[in-house]
């Protein structure tokens, strides 16, 4: 309703995109009707796009004004100046860093003053500090009396919202309000992932006492997996990490988080041989990491590995072939091109791939981004699996949901560690991990 903001959550194919679409006239129901402003009166962001890149901050909204014929230059300067762009005017859109194109794209959309927003999946990969700022630019439309429904896979997000509906598949499995849809004790994760478990038609998990962590043979309890000391990688002038330490021990998960830009992409491919520190010491079991050390790394990058037209199969095949072990048998995906694969079941086959020879280490780039609560459940289970059998893990993510779930975290800002220990520690220093971000960035606190 007027004021209402609803947040849509569901994994990839979940049809959060085609609600989108069917609520702003741009795909026709083929049952049932949708009520909605007319089109003059809905503004439609969508998940990528919504600016020209060729034309600068300044010329973007200048054109939305006059696409809605809107000559209040005060408003114009007012949305910008939310937005954080004030400073950066005069910058093609193009050359603006992902967070600020998303939000660029939100308050052009706002220029006409729309009844109802439709916001789809903009904040999916930026960090929580972005995710944070453009979620208070539609907290002040809902509150200025639009309607606004946006589409999100965090649901760090969601309880942020008025409304939660939840999608599978095309169905609607609940639509309430955060506080109605999570019973005392419990989180929303868990709320999400036993809707989208029982959809699915899966059972519970049984509560079991963790495994015992074992170690593979040949696996050294005395030689940390990784340890980076004093590492500094520059680009020309320019200083992406900078004098970093860094340990993963045998059988021990750690998240690394930050903003957008922070570093954390390069630290991981530093680590991994695939950049040269400019100072400091990379120690992969001890040693430098060269072809043999590399052997026991599993990697998934951010972007996956995995080649598109090859079958599932196919892509784990030859990533087993590359370190001499046998393929798995029955991966996820199957004999399917890997290309018409759903995201979820892309990540999985990406960590089938890095782990098939049964590496030691894993480095994993953000894993789970995109996909629904409930893989990315499925894919934190195969996580802790590898740690509990000894492997030491390297993980990064945005959703801090997600990384609460990590023994021990490290936070990067402008390429240095501001904040690490274990998780527990560093969230009683803070009080959340997202005021840790807020603090190193030196952002407003979180609202109470």
């Amino acid at each position: 309703g007027p004021g209402e903001l609803v947040a849509v959550v569901g994994g990839d194919g979940s049809g959060k995109t085609t609600l989108a679409r069917v609520l702003v006239g741009l795909l026709p129901p083929d049952t049932g009707r949708a009520v909605v402003p007319s089109r003059a009166q809905v503004a439609w962001v969508p998940a990528e796009g919504g600016v020209f890149t060729d034309l600068t901050v300044a010329e973007n909204m200048a054109f939305a004004a006059r696409v809605h014929r809107v000559g209040r230059t005060d408003r114009i300067a007012r949305l910008v100046a939310t937005a954080g762009l004030d400073g950066v005017t005069g910058r093609l859109a193009g050359h603006l860093s992902g967070g600020q194109r998303r939000k660029l794209a939100v308050v052009a959309a706002l220029v006409a003053e729309p009844r109802l927003l439709v916001v789809d999946e903009v904040t999916t990969g930026l960090d929580p500090l972005s995710r944070r700022e453009i979620w208070r630019a539609l907290a002040d439309t809902a509150a200025a009396g639009s309607s606004v429904v946006v589409t999100t896979t965090y649901l760090d997000e969601a309880v942020r919202a008025d409304r939660v509906v939840v999608l599978h598949e095309g169905r609607v499995l609940a639509d309430a309000a955060p506080s109605d849809l999570v019973a005392p004790g419990r989180t929303i994760v868990d709320a999400v992932t036993d809707l989208e478990r029982a959809a699915a038609g899966e059972s519970p998990p049984p509560a079991e006492a963790p495994a015992p962590r074992r170690r593979p043979a040949g696996v050294s309890t005395d030689v940390a997996p990784l340890a980076l000391t004093r590492v500094t990688r520059r680009f020309g002038s320019h200083t992406a990490v900078a004098d970093v330490d860094l340990t993963v021990g045998a059988g021990e998960i750690v998240a690394l988080i930050g903003a957008n830009g922070a570093g954390k992409t390069t630290l991981m491919r530093v680590a991994l041989g695939l950049l040269a520190p400019s100072a400091g010491r990379v120690a992969v079991f001890g040693g430098p990491p060269d072809r043999v050390r590399r052997r026991r790394v599993g990697y998934v990058p951010q972007h996956l590995g995995l080649y598109r037209d090859l079958t599932a199969a196919e892509n784990v095949a030859f990533w087993a072939g590359v370190h001499g072990a046998p393929a798995p048998v029955d991966p996820p995906g199957g004999d399917e091109l890997t290309g018409r694969l759903p995201l979820g079941v892309q990540r999985r086959l990406a960590f089938a791939a890095a782990t098939a020879h049964e590496p030691d280490l894993l480095i994993l780039d953000e894993p789970t981004s995109g996909v629904s609560t409930l893989e990315r459940t499925h894919l934190w289970d195969l996580v802790t699996a590898r740690a509990a059998a000894g492997a030491g893990v390297l993980v990064s993510t945005h959703d801090l949901l997600e990384a609460e779930q990590a023994p021990r975290v490290v936070l990067l800002a402008a390429g240095h560690v501001v904040a690490a220990g274990p998780t527990a520690e560093v969230i009683a220093a803070h009080g959340s991990l997202e005021q840790a971000l807020l603090t190193a960035a030196g952002a407003p606190p979180c609202p109470p």
